[in-house]
């Protein structure tokens, strides 16, 4: 039996000449098929590329609620090649800010670009993070599909 997710999002922005929303707020239901998470939970991210760790999760394609608990430093996360050793940053995490995001089904493969999905080649790539100045808190709270 598949237990719900509940998500919600909404976004408002003013300044100057810009006067955006506030969007109704969009909620929808997920489906939870899995059993794992949340997972990792706190993780220390350097200043240099930090893999998270998502081993306990038995399947990718999850959601994943990521918070920045440093007050000073932001975050920079993304996908890391471990083929190629290369960074691939994707968004920033701002002191304080947190954000909920579905994990690609694909995160732990590396596809090749071709129709459909390609090719697949297996554990060539992870979530990862780095720290702009100092290492940052970094709370990762990833769930199975």
């Amino acid at each position: 039996m598949a237990a719900e997710i509940q998500v919600r999002v909404s976004l408002s922005i003013n300044k100057g000449n810009i006067s955006y929303g506030p969007t109704r707020p969009n909620a929808f239901a997920a489906d939870f098929l899995g059993n794992s998470g949340p997972t990792p939970g706190m993780v220390v991210i350097a200043t240099s590329i930090t893999v998270i760790n998502l081993a306990n999760l038995a399947t990718m394609g999850g959601w994943c609620r990521i918070e920045n608990y440093d007050q000073t430093n932001f975050v920079i996360i993304g996908a890391y090649d471990a083929d190629a050793a290369v960074f691939y940053p994707v968004l920033d995490l701002l002191p304080g800010e947190s954000i909920v995001v579905r994990l690609s089904r694909f995160l732990t493969k590396e596809l090749t670009p071709s129709a459909g999905t390609g090719s697949v080649d297996i554990v060539a790539s992870s979530l990862a993070a780095k720290a702009d100045i100092a290492p940052c808190n970094l709370l990762v709270e990833a769930f199975d599909k």
